[in-house]
C-alpha cells in the first residue's frame, strides 16, 4: 500500500454521514490507495473539531461537496466550501447531487456538478481517478479493465445511487426558513453555535422577500439585513426567544411584522423547533427552529384591520376552517384585565372562509354583514349544529368556550380549548368529525383607555379520534 500522495475533503450534512463514509471507503482503494479522505466522522474525542476541520480543508487539493436535499439547511457545508476557497487556489469543488435537484446551490452553480445516477456518479470515479484535470495525473488508468478493480468499481456506483434515493418531499404553503441552533459532529456530539455560526436557510421565494441573495446565510447577514430598514423589532424577539428555548422556558411564538421587500407585510411566526435527544435521555438541544412568514395585507398599523381578513380569505386557499372574532370595547378599566362594563358590543363573527361555513352548514355567500342587524354570534353558530352534535357535547362546548373566552379576552391570560366539536354521521360535510377551535393570533387596534377593537383569528383543526365521554374529551 503506497503512501497518499494527495488529500480530498467531503463536506457534508451529519445526516449524509453514511454516503460520505462509503464514497471515501471507495475513493481509497480505487485511487490504488493515493488518496488520503477526510470526513468529519473521523475525528478522535477531545480534539479541537474546528481546527481539525480548517487543516484538512487546507491540505485537500479537492472537496466535494454532497448536495442531497435543496430544502434542507446547508450553511454549515456553503461555511466549509468558503475556507477551500480561501484556502486552495487551484483547488477543485465538486458537487455530487440527487437527481431530482436541477443545479448545484447558488454558491458554487457556475461550476459543472455530477448527478448521483449511473451514468453522473460513473463520470465523477472516472474525472477524480483517470485523468489528470484533478490532481496533474492519473491515479488510476486501469479503473474500467476487467477484473477486481472494475468488479469494486460497479459495486461503488450501484451503492452510491442506492444511497442518493430522493428524500420524501414536504410542500410548504407558506414561505418558511429554518435556523440552525446545534449541529451533531459525531455520534453523539452535539456542538451548540454561537450567534456568529447560526445559519439561516429557506428558498429563494423566501430569502429573496428578506432582502438575501443566497439560500444559505449566517444569523448576522439576515440581522444587517433588517438593520439597514430599521425593521429589527421581530429579530430582537426571536433571539430572545432562542434564549428561552435552550433555557427550556416558553418562548415568543408570534413576532412583530415587518414590511418585505416589495412592500407586503407579514408576520413572523415560530412554527416548529427541531431537537436532538441527548445521550443519558434526559433532555434535548435544540437542533433547528423554523420561522413561518404570514401575509396580513396593506396596512402595517392594522394588520388585522376587517377589510384586510376578508381580502386574506378572498386571496387565500385555506385548509383549515377559519374565522375571525371582533370584539368592541369602550375602554379598559383595570391595568390589564377587562370588565364587563366595557364591553361595547360582544363577540361576533367579522369574517369568514368557505370552510367555515361548511363546518356549521350554512351558505358562504349569505354571511352577514358584521355592522349589519343580522349579527353572526357564538350562540347563533352553537344553534346551528344543534341536530349534528350531542346535548352533553354542546353543553360542554359552550361551558369551555366561555372559560376561554374569560381568561383571554377579559383577563389577557393564556388558555387552550379543551371541548371539540363533535358531530355525529348525520352531518351533511363533516360526519362523524371532531374539530378542536384554536386561537391564533389576538390583536388589539387602537388605545385602550378609550374606545378600541380586539380580533381573535380562530382555526378549527381536526382530531382524528372521538370520545363518549364530555367530561375528557
Amino acid at each position: 500500500m503506497v503512501e497518499p500522495e494527495y488529500e480530498v475533503f467531503i463536506s457534508h450534512r451529519y445526516e449524509d454521514r453514511r454516503i460520505a463514509n462509503l464514497l471515501k471507503n471507495y475513493l481509497r482503494p480505487l485511487s490504488k490507495y493515493q488518496l488520503e479522505v477526510h470526513v468529519c466522522e473521523d475525528m478522535q474525542g477531545g480534539v479541537e473539531w474546528r481546527k481539525c476541520i480548517e487543516d484538512q480543508i487546507a491540505g485537500s487539493k479537492v472537496l466535494i461537496f454532497l448536495y442531497t436535499d435543496d430544502e434542507a439547511n446547508w450553511s454549515w457545508c456553503q461555511y466549509e466550501v468558503g475556507l477551500f476557497r480561501g484556502e486552495s487556489k487551484d483547488g477543485h469543488i465538486v458537487c455530487l447531487k440527487n437527481t431530482d435537484i436541477p443545479k448545484a446551490p447558488s454558491t458554487i452553480e457556475h461550476l459543472q456538478a455530477y448527478s448521483a445516477d449511473k451514468e453522473g456518479i460513473k463520470m465523477l470515479f472516472n474525472d477524480l481517478l483517470c485523468r489528470k484535470d484533478f490532481f496533474g495525473e492519473e491515479l488510476n488508468p486501469e479503473l474500467h479493465m476487467d477484473g477486481t478493480m472494475q468488479q469494486s468499481f460497479d459495486e461503488a456506483v450501484d451503492k452510491l445511487i442506492k444511497c442518493f434515493t430522493p428524500p420524501v418531499r414536504t410542500e410548504y404553503l407558506l414561505q418558511r426558513m429554518a435556523i440552525t441552533l446545534s449541529r451533531e459532529i459525531s455520534e453523539g456530539e452535539i456542538l451548540v453555535l454561537d450567534l456568529d455560526d447560526m445559519g439561516v436557510s429557506g428558498n429563494e421565494k423566501t430569502m429573496s422577500l428578506l432582502g438575501l441573495r443566497e439560500t444559505d446565510v449566517r444569523w448576522n447577514d439576515l440581522y444587517g439585513s433588517f438593520h439597514e430598514k430599521g425593521q429589527t423589532a421581530w429579530l430582537d424577539q426571536l433571539l430572545d426567544s432562542i434564549d428561552k428555548i435552550k433555557r427550556h422556558l416558553q418562548p415568543t411564538v408570534v413576532m412583530q411584522p415587518f414590511r418585505a421587500l416589495g412592500g407586503d407585510t407579514f408576520i413572523p411566526v415560530m412554527s416548529c423547533i427541531e431537537s436532538f435527544r441527548l445521550r443519558d435521555e434526559q433532555g434535548v438541544r435544540p437542533k433547528q427552529l423554523f420561522v413561518t412568514f404570514v401575509p396580513i395585507g396593506e396596512g402595517l398599523e392594522k394588520p388585522y384591520a376587517l377589510q384586510d381578513m376578508r381580502e386574506l380569505f378572498r386571496k387565500w386557499s385555506t385548509y383549515l376552517p377559519s374565522s375571525v372574532v371582533r370584539i368592541k370595547w369602550r375602554r379598559r378599566s383595570g391595568e390589564m384585565e377587562y370588565i364587563e362594563d366595557d364591553l361595547e358590543e360582544g363577540p361576533i363573527v367579522c369574517a369568514i372562509n368557505p370552510e367555515f361555513a361548511r363546518l356549521f352548514d350554512f351558505d358562504a355567500a349569505q354571511f352577514p354583514d358584521p355592522d349589519g342587524p343580522r349579527k353572526l354570534t357564538a350562540q347563533k353558530l352553537f344553534d346551528s349544529i344543534k341536530k349534528y352534535t350531542a346535548p352533553e357535547h354542546l353543553v360542554k362546548l359552550e361551558e369551555d368556550q366561555a372559560k376561554v373566552a374569560k381568561r383571554i379576552v377579559f383577563e389577557n391570560k393564556k388558555r387552550r380549548a379543551k371541548a371539540p366539536l363533535q358531530f355525529n354521521d348525520r352531518h351533511p360535510n363533516y360526519p362523524n368529525g371532531v374539530y378542536l377551535p384554536s386561537l391564533i393570533c389576538k390583536h388589539v387596534i387602537g388605545d385602550v383607555s378609550g374606545p378600541h377593537e380586539t380580533y381573535l383569528l380562530i382555526c378549527y383543526v381536526k382530531l382524528f379520534r372521538q370520545t363518549d365521554d364530555p367530561k375528557n374529551p
